[in-house]
C-alpha cells in the first residue's frame, strides 16, 4: 500500500504502507494538472496558491490536504494515478469535504468510484 501524507511524518506512529510519500516531496510547480485540478475545491482555491508559493502557515496547510487527495487520484510524476476509488463517504452529505473533493476528482478523470453502500455488501454489512 502506498501512502500520501500531507507532510512529512504525518501520522507516522500508525502509518503502515510499504511506501510513504510526502507532499512535500513532490514538486507542485511542475504539476499543473495537479494544482489546476486541486483548485476544483473553492473552499481552499486561494489557500491552494499560497501553498503552492510556499506558504505552509496554519492556514495555507489546510491546501495540503486537498493537493493530497487530488495527487491520490491522479498522480504525479513519483504517484501513479488510481485505477479505482474506496470511500467511506458521509451519507448524510455525500460528495462533500475533503473525500467529496477527492471523489469528485476521480470522476471527472474517468476513474470508477464506489462507497460504503457497495463495498459494505462485500463484508455483509447492512448500509
Amino acid at each position: 500500500m502506498q501512502v500520501i501524507t500531507p507532510y512529512t511524518g504525518h501520522r507516522a506512529k500508525t502509518n503502515k504502507s510499504y511506501e510513504t510519500i510526502s507532499l512535500e516531496d513532490i514538486d507542485l510547480l511542475s504539476e499543473p494538472a495537479v494544482v489546476f485540478q486541486s483548485k476544483g475545491n473553492k473552499k481552499t482555491e486561494k489557500l491552494i496558491d499560497q501553498y503552492v508559493a510556499g506558504d505552509k502557515g496554519r492556514y495555507a496547510i489546510k491546501a495540503a490536504y486537498i493537493i493530497r487527495d487530488t495527487v491520490k487520484a491522479i498522480g504525479s510524476t513519483d504517484v501513479k494515478r488510481a485505477n479505482f476509488g474506496i470511500f467511506y463517504d458521509d451519507l448524510d452529505d455525500p460528495k462533500s469535504g475533503g473525500t467529496g473533493h477527492t471523489m469528485k476528482v476521480c470522476e471527472s478523470n474517468g476513474i470508477p468510484v464506489i462507497d460504503q453502500r457497495v463495498w459494505f455488501e462485500w463484508l455483509g454489512e447492512v448500509s
